[in-house]
């Protein structure tokens, strides 16, 4: 039994039977077609954002995350001329980040709006708070990091982000910016992908961000400086990385060339088929190759 995907006035799941998980009955035919969910969701006053209550939270997810409504580039940019103030979308673009297929820079002003609320994270007025509550960064940080663009572009993305966010090198955020408490250098040093995907490779993102960061001067300490050095380590970090998986590698090649070398592997390695067979058969080998 299947029940409709759409929402009734009230926010409550519609409960008229549909036959399959993915209809909506006759009655809500239209309720995900996008310019009147647009005009409804956005521009209406059940808007999403990251303290809505758990009716609005469930519209937005059956819509938006399982999604009913497909999220496009011109949806991002009706975003940026809807008149709302960009910092209030944040929460909803985030939102379509989790989308399967949603590139988080078909818009430069909510990715970067979102890349200055990762930094405002690291501020000494707020970063005690976000040391013991990890995921009020976290639910800036991971929709970007697990969207389809590969994680050097959007790592290197989100570092250019921050620099420009604070090309006055006024901000306080150089003071957390790389704590290995809880900051973005520690969140991306910790992903899956730093240390599966990134480690392994070489990438022309690097290069272009290590070349801009090269043009003017950045005092050690302050926000560009410490950016500079995290992507200065990667080449060593590379060479450690490696090392290390050559050294756990060793500890086990006697036991794998013990095992590949083994007499009962070999007469199936070395000989053809025929070969095989014959002297199985004089010799009487039916049980050396198991």
């Amino acid at each position: 039994m299947h029940f409709c995907n759409a929402f009734d006035r009230l926010n409550n799941p519609c409960l008229t039977e549909v036959s399959d998980q993915r209809h909506v009955c006759s009655v809500h035919k239209d309720f995900y077609e996008p310019t009147k969910w647009f005009k409804r969701f956005i521009l209406g006053t059940r808007a999403y954002s990251f303290s809505s209550g758990a009716k609005i939270q469930a519209v937005y997810k059956r819509g938006i995350v399982d999604g009913f409504v497909k999220i496009t580039q011109s949806h991002f940019k009706d975003l940026e001329d809807c008149g709302k103030p960009i910092i209030d979308l944040v929460d909803y673009y985030l939102l379509c980040c989790n989308q399967p297929g949603v590139d988080p820079l078909w818009s430069n002003s909510l990715f970067m709006a979102t890349v200055k609320c990762i930094l405002d994270m690291h501020s000494s007025s707020i970063y005690e708070l976000v040391s013991i509550h990890r995921s009020l960064l976290d639910r800036f940080v991971n929709p970007l990091f697990n969207c389809l663009r590969s994680f050097d572009s959007i790592m290197l993305y989100v570092l250019y982000g921050l620099i420009m966010s604070d090309k006055n090198n006024s901000s306080t955020a150089n003071l957390n910016i790389d704590n290995p408490n809880a900051s973005i250098i520690q969140y991306i040093k910790d992903h899956p992908k730093f240390k599966s995907e990134f480690i392994w490779m070489s990438s022309h993102y690097e290069s272009k961000l290590l070349s801009l960061l090269n043009n003017s001067p950045a005092e050690e300490n302050s926000l560009r400086g410490k950016i500079k050095t995290f992507v200065e380590s990667f080449p060593a970090l590379r060479i450690a990385h490696r090392e290390s998986y050559s050294r756990s590698f060793l500890e086990k090649k006697n036991e794998i060339i013990l095992l590949a070398w083994h007499p009962s592997r070999a007469l199936d390695w070395c000989l053809d088929t025929d070969e095989l067979k014959e002297l199985k058969s004089r010799w009487n080998l039916s049980l050396v190759s198991q």
